[in-house]
């Protein structure tokens, strides 16, 4: 009867199958498995729904699927050789979705295309962990103590960095973690990190919810909580820069991996390589920018396509973001 479909052989009936609005939507990563082939997304996205949908129906078992190789197909049209190829085109649409389906979790859990899995930001504080002075505009800043010309100190006498990365993503922990930072022009890791390991430092911050992008609530809500999981043979220094690569997260003390909302800091404690040379008063103020980036893995840091990454970001009083920075002001 014209509107209705006979079912195949073997004893099974009609069957009406009704696609409702998609499950799912296809992620980036997956088109990009799809993106050699001739038939448009769309196209693909619909074969692939009713694939999945009638293939469940009709074959629920390992055998009938099999079987579905040699079962004739009803066919409404008269042209036989264009329905032949839609079955073999759902055929494989079927094979391709199982295939997505294995890959799916570790894509998903790996952050490859959602950078914001992390999220990475910059603090600076004195030596004593207090968030520095702010000038006229709201932004941190120094004093710089020149006397005849001459640079004689900064108050305070240390600024530290603080690079805080945090997991915003919910589906996912992170095995292995790299944090890059970028040192301001001018000042320098103290002490000398080749002469003394206490200016550097790696944290581990056991954080429940996400954290208010402010200097005052870093250093009232995140610095108290920090725990110390230095391990100084994976950090290294270069000129103007600081590199951590942490491998196995659960290998430190902490024991487990980054799990969502959590936060690992890297502190470094710098001092103004300028004291003692001539600065004259009128060359300040001057703006020192520091900037970082941060890269997890659910697995090893070799292991490819498995990478989420974030740039740091500061951000102003009225929550836009802008350079990571704080302003050197002299003082006679």
């Amino acid at each position: 009867m014209p509107g209705h479909r006979r079912g195949g052989t073997g004893g099974i009936g009609p069957v009406r199958v009704h696609v409702p609005t998609p499950l799912f939507r296809i992620t980036s990563v997956s088109q990009q498995c799809f993106c050699s082939s001739n038939i448009k997304l769309q196209k693909l996205r619909k074969a692939l729904e009713i694939s999945i949908l009638s293939h469940i129906i009709l074959f629920p078992d390992v055998g009938r699927l099999k079987n579905m190789l040699s079962w004739p197909v009803a066919l409404r049209s008269q042209n036989m050789e264009s329905r032949r190829m839609t079955s073999r085109l759902s055929i494989w649409c079927l094979v391709g979705f199982i295939a997505v389906l294995a890959f799916l979790p570790q894509v998903e859990g790996r952050g490859v295309q959602s950078s914001w899995e992390l999220r990475t930001f910059i603090f600076f504080t004195d030596g004593s962990r207090n968030p520095l002075s702010a000038d006229s505009t709201g932004n941190p800043m120094v004093t710089a103590v020149v006397s005849g010309n001459t640079m004689q100190t900064t108050i305070p006498g240390q600024v530290v960095v603080w690079v805080e990365v945090q997991h915003t993503g919910f589906n996912a922990t992170f095995q292995s973690l790299a944090v890059n930072a970028t040192l301001p022009v001018d000042w320098v890791i103290s002490p000398t990190w080749g002469q003394a390991r206490g200016a550097i430092h790696v944290y581990f911050v056991n954080t429940t919810t996400l954290d208010s992008p402010d200097s005052a609530s870093f250093a009232s809500s995140v610095l108290p909580n920090a725990f110390d999981i230095t391990q100084p043979s994976r950090i290294s220094v270069s000129n103007g820069g600081v590199q951590v690569l942490i491998p196995d997260l659960a290998a430190t003390p902490i024991g487990h991996h980054l799990m969502p909302d959590q936060t690992i800091l890297l502190s470094i404690k710098l001092g103004y390589a300028l004291k003692g040379t001539i600065q004259p008063a009128n060359s300040y103020p001057r703006q020192y920018v520091s900037s970082a980036s941060s890269k997890g893995w659910i697995g090893f840091p070799t292991y490819p396509g498995s990478v989420a990454f974030s740039p740091s970001a500061c951000y102003d009083s009225m929550g836009m973001p802008h350079d990571c920075f704080f302003t050197a002001y002299a003082r006679g």
